[in-house]
């Protein structure tokens, strides 16, 4: 297929279409769990001179092997940081189901090899919810506690390592605001300093349900995992919040398989400018986890109390590099879903930036906007951002938030190498929404956008472009925010009224959302059944939007919980 390319005459104006779309399912489809199933990277379709991101190096591996040291069993009242004085790597420490242990406690660091372990009494099997892998406040009774009344919770010392907590609940003491359940003891300020090689697995860490939390984990350090696990209850009042944050640490990082609820930013990487010089977290693995807000905390929808906290995005980077989202449920959030936002935070890290981003086979639902991108920092000097690929995802409903004209994807400043897919995104048109926002071009540096392969409905904007606007044709869109862009097949779904020059040609318009032939919309079901007169259009013969059974599967492979994505295993 012809790419389009211009160059620009911007002028202002604004294209309207009018959507008929309804939202016209509300099942859920569990997934089955897939075996030995490795998604495969796409090919390699870019823009004409576009760069596809380039996906984490190193991964965090969170294979425990057998233990060959000691076993050393606390009782309820016993001495436990004691015992994680004394202990030795490769030596486990069992806690007593049940019982509560009070810190703050330390982890000092250690000579030698193997995992020091510890772990709660319970059998493996009770440390989850009906046999699912991934814990669950459920079986909170079953797991040992420990709680302080100052925190962290869990201070890391410089340079510990290789630490592995499996099924315990970590929190406040009641009726206590903490600042972190697990943090660094001191700032590092060297990798050497940094602690590395700490997992949670199968563990429930939650804030104060009256008075919250700001953060569960501060991941600033090497290798370091959480997996299996559930993270709720991270809020505060006028101060960001998150369950998991990194600014100061190397990486690589795994975060697989969570339920992740915090008030602020659910996660971030960034944030704060990083006390290791020319540090950017690196090599970050998010995978099958479900980020969500509480929806009690909605002002429009909420008790007073309830409605207080600070809410923000989902997920975050500010400065990163080197990141996979993928097989991830994304919801319940009246803000955005994904911020990519490079930050120079203080003024005092010119290097950092947000590149290297691989958003794929997740879904999204009831949420505001999908993903903002900005190019760079508009307030201190950094690196720009990208490339980004967002690319099989599913949006099925924008329809929280307080805004009127909610927008699926918003690109500011610009940004460079953005990629965009074979999605299949479906706003609310009635609400004054657009499926793109473009605004705060800044000077032409070669940066390149492609949007490919999507269905999608227009909504009733369509693309609206700010500072330049829209000029009279399709072309004049894109002209004024990027130097090359591509635009060109896809299926937009929107009125036959619409003022199809407006838009680059190529595109196939569809008058309704049933038209594109989907097998079962009441069910979810995204694929093009086999009357679709668009199976195979897509520009690499394939079919446009996203490819529901690889997102089912990728789900399967990550995700211990039922997925409620609607995507059919073969």
């Amino acid at each position: 297929m012809r790419s389009i390319l211009r160059k620009h005459a911007p002028s202002r104006s604004r294209s309207t279409t009018v959507g008929v779309y309804r939202k016209a399912w509300t099942a859920r489809v569990h997934l089955a769990i897939a075996v030995s199933l490795v998604v495969a990277g796409s090919p390699a379709i870019a823009g004409p001179t576009g760069t596809l991101p380039e996906l984490p190096r190193e991964h965090v591996d969170t294979e425990l092997g057998q233990s060959s040291g000691r076993k050393i069993r606390i009782g309820a009242g016993e001495d436990l940081q004691a015992a994680l004085n004394s202990a030795r790597l490769g030596d486990v420490i069992i806690l007593q189901e049940g019982a509560t242990y009070s810190g703050p406690f330390v982890l000092p660091k250690k000579e030698g090899s193997g995992w020091l372990v510890v772990r709660t009494s319970a059998a493996d099997s009770s440390l989850a919810s009906g046999g699912i892998l991934r814990a669950s406040p459920s079986a909170a009774s079953h797991m040992a506690r420990l709680i302080a009344p100052r925190g962290p919770v869990v201070s890391v010392s410089p340079g510990a390592h290789h630490y592995y907590f499996i099924g315990l609940e970590v929190s406040p003491t009641p009726d206590t605001y903490l600042y972190s359940l697990v943090a660094p003891e001191v700032e590092p300020r060297t990798e050497a300093e940094q602690f590395h090689h700490v997992v949670f697995d199968r563990c429930y860490l939650h804030g104060d349900p009256g008075k919250g939390s700001r953060r569960a984990v501060v991941m600033n350090g090497r290798h370091l995992a959480v997996i299996h696990s559930h993270l709720s209850d991270f809020k505060e009042v006028g101060a960001d919040s998150q369950a998991l944050i990194g600014w100061n640490g190397s990486g690589p990082f795994k975060i697989v398989d969570n339920y992740l609820e915090g008030a602020g930013e659910n996660v971030m990487f960034g944030g704060a400018d990083p006390a290791i010089p020319d540090l950017v977290p690196s090599d970050i693995e998010i995978r099958g986890n479900t980020f969500a807000k509480n929806p009690r905390w909605n002002p429009s929808a909420a008790a007073h109390d309830e409605s207080r906290w600070t809410v923000k995005a989902l997920l975050e980077l500010k400065n990163a590099r080197r990141v996979l989202i993928e097989g991830n449920v994304l919801e319940s959030t009246w803000d955005n879903a994904l911020l990519f936002t490079p930050r120079n935070q203080s003024g005092t890290a010119p290097w950092s930036t947000v590149e290297n981003v691989t958003v794929r086979y997740n879904w999204f639902r009831r949420v505001y906007s999908i993903v903002r991108i900005l190019g760079a920092d508009n307030e201190h000097p950094s690196r720009p951002s990208g490339p980004i690929l967002m690319e099989h995802n599913v949006a099925e409903d924008l329809s929280v938030g307080g805004d009127s004209n909610p927008k699926a994807m918003v690109l500011l400043g610009g940004p460079n190498d953005v990629t965009i897919r074979h999605n299949t995104i479906l706003t609310t048109p009635d609400r004054g929404s657009s499926f793109l926002f473009l605004a705060g071009a800044r000077a032409k540096r070669g940066n390149v956008f492609t949007f490919r392969d999507n269905i999608v409905d227009v909504g009733a904007y369509g693309i609206i472009a700010e500072d330049p606007g829209l000029g009279p044709t399709g072309d004049n869109m894109l002209d004024g925010h990027f130097e090359t862009w591509s635009f060109a097949p896809n299926v937009l779904i929107g009125s036959l009224r619409v003022e199809t020059g407006r838009y680059p040609r190529g595109q196939a318009w569809v008058r309704t959302l049933n038209a594109v032939g989907f097998v079962d919309l009441a069910r979810a079901d995204l694929r093009l059944g086999p009357t679709s007169r668009y199976r195979g259009t897509a520009s690499d013969g394939t079919d446009p939007g996203a490819d529901i059974g690889a997102l089912g599967r990728a789900m399967a492979q990550y995700m211990s919980v039922p997925s409620p994505s609607g995507g059919q295993t073969p």
